[in-house]
């Protein structure tokens, strides 16, 4: 049997990464839902403008800036608090708190391209300034831990990147560009796209998955970008994508993959409770952070 893991929640209250920038209201959210029954609530990181008071209308540049800043902030709380070695759930926010998470716990362990992720997402968030029609920054944190992208974010707490690709997994994807497929196709990142995903059953893909990030020396994250469910359960999301995962087929997955002692720290990403239908998509969170 393995020991209950001590679970630090952190807020990240960031929504400049994502066109709609209600995310930024997650924290406060999930705090008021009587989290801190499943783990202490160490803090919230707030991005210096905050959305609700300032006009939404930063350009890119002044986006990049409030997300550099930010993030820097995660990071270091992260290395810190890996550091005390407790179990970190970063609660967001959109994702490209992606980029501060797994730097701050990558550099804690000393695990450069020695570390395992997971990334549950509908889409590939594997875009460069370059490829992005939207300049969406939350549509670019896993190249940029790749070592891809703006060299201010790739760059966060040590040089180059983060992740190897031998060792990270894209789940459940459904909807990407093509600028962002062939980086990760070069790379020959594993990923499991939902046709996939149906053809040959959620349980057998998530194994192959869990295998192959439980590979890395190191250890491994989990990502979970709530649009990776079903809209018709997860709702409360920025970029809702149709036929996604539905929680019950991949519940004894998560509960297995949480269960790893190699499992160094968990991130949920992408909650929008503006839109967020009858709590539908807070509910789905409470489940999934239920199985720890």
């Amino acid at each position: 049997m393995t020991q209950p893991k001590k679970i630090q929640i952190i807020g990240a209250a960031l929504g400049w990464g994502a066109k709609r920038h209600e995310t930024e209201y997650a924290p406060d959210v999930y705090a008021q839902s009587q989290l801190e029954s499943l783990g202490t609530w160490h803090q919230t990181i707030y991005p210096a403008l905050s959305f609700k008071d300032h006009a939404p209308s930063l350009d890119y540049p002044s986006r990049l800036a409030q997300i550099v800043q930010f993030n820097q902030v995660l990071a270091q709380t992260l290395q810190e608090q890996s550091q005390a070695n407790p179990f970190c759930v970063v609660l967001g926010g959109d994702h490209a708190i992606a980029i501060g998470t797994w730097s701050g716990v990558i550099t804690a362990l000393g695990a450069q391209q020695q570390f395992g992720l997971l990334w549950l997402d509908a889409h590939m968030d594997a875009n460069t300034p370059e490829t992005s029609r939207s300049h969406a920054i939350h549509g670019m944190p896993l190249a940029v831990l790749l070592g891809y992208g703006e060299k201010a974010l790739v760059n966060l707490l040590q040089p180059g990147a983060k992740l190897s690709p031998n060792y990270t997994v894209v789940f459940g994807v459904r909807s990407f560009e093509a600028g962002e497929a062939a980086l990760l196709a070069a790379l020959k990142v594993r990923i499991y796209f939902m046709e996939e995903i149906r053809d040959r059953g959620i349980a057998l893909c998530l194994e192959e998955a869990l295998s192959l990030v439980n590979q890395a020396p190191k250890g491994f994250g989990v990502s979970i970008d709530l649009d990776v469910f079903d809209p018709i359960e997860a709702p409360g999301v920025g970029s809702p994508e149709p036929q996604g995962i539905f929680l019950e087929g991949i519940l004894p997955g998560l509960k297995n993959i949480f269960a790893q002692v190699n499992l160094k720290a968990l991130e949920i990403a992408e909650y929008n409770p503006v839109l967020d239908q009858g709590e539908k998509t807070l509910k789905l969170t409470q489940k999934i952070l239920g199985l720890f």
